[in-house]
């Protein structure tokens, strides 16, 4: 209850080396197998649950990001999840 209508801030940190940013994934919420809360996510609002993750992993591609994929993730997982817990 006290963080509803909060912008929440999910950046994620590297757990080698404090303060920088997670070499694997830039936020918690990231549908990556590494990503706890990523992956609670997709389990929750993906519409296949854990089947759907591999539609989402193009978006890691360090070299072509597929931004479909990210858009996918975007409006089935990620604006459910701040719609359900009132995050701004």
């Amino acid at each position: 209850m006290p963080y509803s209508n909060s912008d929440a801030d999910w950046k994620a940190e590297d757990p080698a080396c404090p303060g920088r940013v997670h070499p694997d994934y830039g936020s918690y919420t990231d549908p990556h197998p590494k990503a706890a809360l990523g992956m609670l996510m997709v389990e929750a609002f993906a519409p296949k649950g854990v089947a759907d993750l591999p539609r989402y992993q193009p978006m890691f591609d360090a070299k072509h990001p597929d931004e479909d994929a990210y858009d996918a993730w975007w409006a089935e997982v990620y604006e459910p999840f701040q719609d359900r817990y009132n995050f701004g």
